[in-house]
């Protein structure tokens, strides 16, 4: 599966009038993501399409996520870092803010416990992150093919909609 997938400054810059950070450059990725039946991680690596460096997540979140599917990201107001404590107010300059919804799992043995999965700042060595949003120790063992955001209720808050199955054992 592929995705392409842009850094982006933290939702708060949108809103500064600082030209300095507004001009500041974007990097353009594109996202793979594969899987083996003999491997007990999935890959999750990125191509820069400006010099074609290829970067990849962090061993941890490789090895919670055994079967990727698709990836998306996630909306940049969800991503919001706070700008202030109490009454100052702080600026971020060299914050950058991405983050990435994996979908995880598939029918075949072994990899049928999937998950939705959030990265955030993928392939930041010093900063990325990795959650697992769904229950990989419950009862039901789902895997997971695909996941969107949407506002599903019309109150303009985005929900994850997936595309979700299990094996009846």
């Amino acid at each position: 599966t592929t995705r392409w997938n842009r850094w982006r400054r933290d939702a708060l810059y949108h809103d500064m009038e600082d030209i300095e950070m507004q001009e500041a450059p974007y990097r353009d990725r594109l996202w793979v993501t594969g899987f083996s039946l003999a491997s007990r991680r999935g890959m999750i690596k990125s191509v820069d399409i400006h010099d074609g460096h290829i970067d990849t997540v962090n061993p941890r979140s490789e090895s919670m996520i055994l079967w990727p599917n698709e990836v998306n990201s996630v909306p940049a107001s969800l991503l919001r870092t706070p700008n202030h404590v109490g009454h100052r107010q702080y600026r971020f300059p060299e914050t950058m803010q991405d983050a990435l919804l994996v979908s995880d799992g598939f029918l075949v043995p072994g990899k049928d416990r999937g998950g939705i999965y959030v990265v955030k700042n993928p392939g930041n060595e010093n900063s990325e992150w990795s959650i697992c949003l769904t229950n990989p120790f419950g009862k039901n063992q789902w895997f997971y093919h695909r996941a969107v955001w949407m506002d599903l209720t019309g109150d303009g808050r985005q929900s994850i909609l997936t595309a979700r199955a299990k094996l009846r054992k």
